[in-house]
Order: structure tokens, then sequence, then C-alpha cells
């Protein structure tokens, strides 16, 4: 799960993305997840 500054996860998905990770929801799971609690 990443969790932090927008910018970090950002860098931090796009980093994953290209070592071939996929994001995952609750429709669809995945490698990692992003904490969306505290985007405004």
């Amino acid at each position: 799960m990443l969790c932090g500054s927008m910018a970090m996860i950002k860098e931090t998905a796009e980093l994953l993305e290209g070592f071939g990770l996929k994001e995952g929801s609750n429709a669809e799971p995945g490698d990692y997840v992003l904490e969306r609690a505290f985007v405004g």
C-alpha cells in the first residue's frame, strides 16, 4: 500500500509500473494499492 504525498505516490507508482507491477482496486486485485484518504 502506498501512502504519502501525492507527488511521492505518483513517482513510486510509476516506478512500480516500470517493473511490471499493476495497481489494484476492490474490483480488480493487483500488486499494490494507493491510499487516497487524504487526497483533496
